[in-house]
This record gives C-alpha cells, sequence and structure tokens, in this order.
C-alpha cells in the first residue's frame, strides 16, 4: 500500500488533504490555532509575540510584575471578632461570625441528648432517630399503609366512581377488628398472603357501581374477601 507524504519541501508527515499534512492544510487554510503576531508593550516598548485574541498589551516580564504588585495591595486583612457566648457567658475570638464558642453551648433543640428524646407518637418506644416523630417499625407501617390507601383510590379513579382517600386502619378500627362478611374477628397480626389476613372490602363492589368512601367500606378476611368476589351480599352501608 503506497504512502503518500506532503508536498511541502522538507516535509515528510502523511498526507492529510489537498497533498499537504494536517498543519500545512491548516496553516494554508488559515486554521492556526495559536497564531501570535508581533506586538509592543505598552509598559517598557519591547516587541514580544502576541497571541491572538489575548486583551492584555504588556510583555509576560511586566504582566507578571504588575500582577504581583496589584496582589500586594489587594490583599485581605486578617480579622479578629471578639464575641460573647450567649450559654456559657464567655468571651472568645473567632475569624468568622459564630453566635457559640462550642457546639456544646448551641441551645438542646438543635443537638438533643438522650434524655430529652421523646417517644415515638404511636408506639410510644425509644426511638434511634432523635429528631423523628415515628420509629423506624411505625414509619415503615405507615409508608405501607398510605401506598395500600393510595392504590384503593386509584383502582377505584380507574372507574370513574366517587373516591375518599382513607387509610385502612381507621376502617379496621372502625369496625373493631371484626370481619364484615363472616361476622368473625380479624387477626391484626397476621399479613398478607395470609388467609385470615385482614382486607378492606367494598360492601357495594366498584365493579357494580359502588364508591370508595368509609361507609362503602368494610374490615374482612382476605379469603372471605376473595369468595364474595363482585357479587352483594349485603346492601347496608356502614355509618361514617
Amino acid at each position: 500500500m503506497d504512502i503518500f507524504t506532503c508536498d511541502r519541501e522538507g516535509c515528510e508527515r502523511k498526507t492529510y488533504r489537498r497533498g499537504m499534512c494536517r498543519p500545512h492544510h491548516e496553516l494554508d487554510r488559515g486554521y492556526d490555532r495559536n497564531p501570535k503576531r508581533p506586538a509592543e508593550c505598552d509598559d517598557c516598548g519591547s516587541e514580544y509575540m502576541k497571541t491572538h485574541g489575548a486583551t492584555t498589551k504588556r510583555c509576560p516580564p511586566c504582566a507578571r510584575r504588575v500582577g504581583s504588585e496589584t496582589q500586594r495591595i489587594n490583599w485581605p486583612q486578617c480579622r479578629v471578632h471578639f464575641v460573647q457566648c450567649p450559654t456559657c457567658h464567655s468571651l472568645f475570638s473567632t475569624r468568622h461570625l459564630r453566635k457559640y464558642c462550642a457546639p456544646t453551648c448551641r441551645p438542646m433543640s438543635h443537638h438533643p441528648v438522650p434524655s430529652q428524646v421523646r417517644p415515638c407518637a404511636e408506639c410510644a418506644q425509644a426511638k434511634q432517630n432523635p429528631m423523628a416523630r415515628y420509629c423506624t417499625d411505625c414509619r415503615r407501617s405507615r409508608l405501607k399503609e398510605t401506598r395500600r390507601s393510595q392504590k384503593a383510590a386509584r383502582r377505584a379513579m380507574k372507574r370513574g366512581v366517587l373516591t375518599v382517600l382513607v387509610a385502612p386502619t381507621l376502617i379496621y378500627e372502625r369496625d373493631a377488628w371484626i370481619c364484615g362478611i363472616c361476622s368473625r374477628s380479624v387477626d391484626s397480626k397476621r399479613a398478607y398472603p395470609d388467609p385470615k389476613s385482614v382486607s378492606l372490602d367494598h360492601i357495594v363492589p366498584l365493579a357494580n357501581g359502588g364508591t370508595h368512601e368509609p361507609m362503602n367500606l368494610q374490615c374482612s378476611h382476605l379469603d372471605c374477601n376473595m369468595k364474595k368476589s363482585n357479587r352483594i351480599k349485603s346492601v347496608q352501608l356502614r355509618l361514617a
């Protein structure tokens, strides 16, 4: 395979375009990346090579000298502030404006100690995170309950019926954890997919035009709800 070289005299580079190598082609087309032109320094009057597009009008030695003088003039001064701590009333010095001399002097609302940590608002047990309102288990259960209620409401909205966002736990506690289909108690400790776990049942099914509101909801076993399917067993609605 023949390898063509640049047509310029004394250049043995590989041909790029128009019989020239890439550097000579860029020079010929005016694509010089860093063209330098002779210029005169405004301070010392000497001639130097100025890069195209540069805004400075000084040669490199004069530019360094002026830059060092400007930096020396604008050098920031060290400022020290003397502040009295509002907790221990001690006077301390700081370069930045701080209100307290140490983290231990900050109010307890920012850094609560274990003796002042409030218990969980739901189960009244100690929390791992002092700033949280609920413990980890209660927070997870509340999140699952929220997602479950949103899923049921979304299912009802797809059918275009009246939809009220309600927490399933409120319905279970209203019915005293009694199944509305078999009239037996429901164990709250059992979880899905246990057949005897708790389930939210629509008295008038959504397929038959029932609404998703507290008066049309009742507590039931999972297997009882599945056996009932879309049949209407009782039209007696619950009190909201």
